[in-house]
């Protein structure tokens, strides 16, 4: 979250870095995502990576960097997955979206 933070305040002073983070961060989360969608006859994978990655990501993304919600301290084991992030909320976005709906 720092990193990001940092590269936020500093985008207008190194634009190649912040560029570069985005890439790191979030263009490669969306082609690796796009990719798997595309592996199982997704139509229109890109879009539907874009969005799925909007409306699960960005919100909780949002909220942390204006401190409105506590970042987590490490990633979440298997055990614990379920309480660190609403998986029935993604459930029911991925099968919307696959649905069309």
């Amino acid at each position: 979250m720092r990193a990001c933070r940092l590269c936020i305040a500093e985008a207008e002073r190194l634009p190649g870095s912040s560029s570069a983070y985005f890439d790191a961060i979030f263009a490669t989360t969306q082609e690796r995502l796009t990719g798997y969608l595309a592996e199982h006859d997704v139509p229109d994978a890109a879009a539907l990576a874009e969005d799925l990655l909007a409306r699960t990501v960005l919100p909780r993304l949002f909220r942390t960097l204006l401190n409105v919600e506590a970042p987590s301290r490490d990633d979440p084991g298997e055990e614990v997955l379920s309480e660190a992030v609403d998986l029935p909320a993604l459930r029911r976005l991925a099968s919307a979206a696959l649905r069309g709906g």
